[in-house]
């Protein structure tokens, strides 16, 4: 044999010895977790009655006109909700004029003039599902008003949004 030969034979030798020192047994065990199923909750409440909570033909300053809502959360996770109110017609003056009062018994939740009542919130702790909330609403024409406001009207809408609770 030649000396290259030599080497060659050596250095598979070596090579194999080497590789064959590294392949050693490695144990694995695996295990799975199965039906690791994840739904989601819904949002959502009824509002009754679902219109027209606060109407009149003849409002005179001092005057109050008085209305009762209910909001319900039929949806499958407690929820938070706010109302705002919207001015959908009619005149900015009056809107700006009107005193809005909502009240949760007797815990006032909103005092102040309709066109600053933006996402008032409704009850301070998350409202449960199935659980049913009433409210009082009021809309009030000050006895000091200005004759700007003499036949006008407003045509109001009560925006109220709801979100998850944290």
């Amino acid at each position: 044999m030649n000396t290259k030969t030599k080497i060659l034979l050596i250095t598979a030798v070596f090579l194999i010895l080497v590789l064959a020192k590294q392949a050693q047994a490695i144990f694995i065990v695996e295990k799975s977790v199965k039906n690791n199923i994840i739904r989601t909750g819904e949002i959502n409440f009824v509002l009754s009655p679902e219109e027209a909570w606060l109407t009149s033909e003849n409002l005179v300053p001092g005057q109050t006109i008085s209305n009762e809502f209910t909001l319900k959360n039929t949806g499958s996770a407690p929820l938070v909700a706010t109302i705002s109110a919207k001015k959908s017609a009619g005149y900015k003056n009056l809107f700006d004029t009107l005193i809005i009062s909502i009240k949760d018994n007797e815990q006032l939740i909103y005092e102040g003039p309709a066109s600053e009542m933006l996402e008032a919130q409704l009850f301070s702790d998350p409202l449960a599902v199935d659980v049913e909330k009433k409210f009082s609403i009021q809309a009030h024409l000050p006895t000091d008003v200005n004759s700007t406001v003499d036949n006008t009207y407003s045509n109001l809408t009560f925006v109220v949004e709801s979100k998850q609770a944290a």
